[in-house]
């Protein structure tokens, strides 16, 4: 397995980038920074944790058009784990089939659901790890007449 590939912002940071390493016609991401509602097909709990992971994800500049599936599928799978986690609380990790003890099913679902979980998010830098191989949008740099006209409709 190589080494993971950096983005040609970091490389222009960094001084390392070379013109004959670059896309030429490289995905423009579009960063969301308008609100914007949970999906009609996620429910409850799926929705709770949309509502708390977008402003998260807005803030630091990670979240774009093309991440909303990523975030339902977290939305989901979150919800499922903590479905299951409940559910286990009050079941047990051990349940009586056929007169002997077995592995509660749901603990599967809810070690596969928090498996899912880590992976997506570890893709939108929700780790320590993480953290350290993505890179944030460019915040938006004002001017003082910028900041000073903000509010005032302009």
């Amino acid at each position: 397995m190589g080494n993971p590939k950096i983005p040609d912002e970091i490389k222009e940071l960094k001084g390392t980038d070379r013109k004959h390493r670059k896309l030429e016609n490289k995905m423009q991401a579009v960063y969301i920074l308008s609100d914007i509602d949970a999906p009609e097909n996620l429910t409850g709990a799926e929705v709770k944790i949309w509502h708390g992971l977008i402003p998260r994800l807005k803030e630091v500049g990670i979240f774009t058009m093309t991440d909303i599936d990523s975030v339902i599928m977290y939305c989901v799978e979150y919800a499922r784990y903590i479905d299951c986690h409940v559910k286990l609380k009050k079941q047990g990790l051990l349940i009586e089939k056929n007169g002997n003890k077995v592995a509660n099913p749901l603990l599967k679902i809810s070690n596969e659901a928090i498996k899912n979980v880590m992976k997506l998010s570890i893709e939108f830098g929700m780790t320590p790890a993480a953290r350290t191989r993505v890179a944030a949008a460019p915040k938006e740099k004002k001017s003082v007449d910028g900041m000073l006209n903000e509010g005032f409709g302009e």
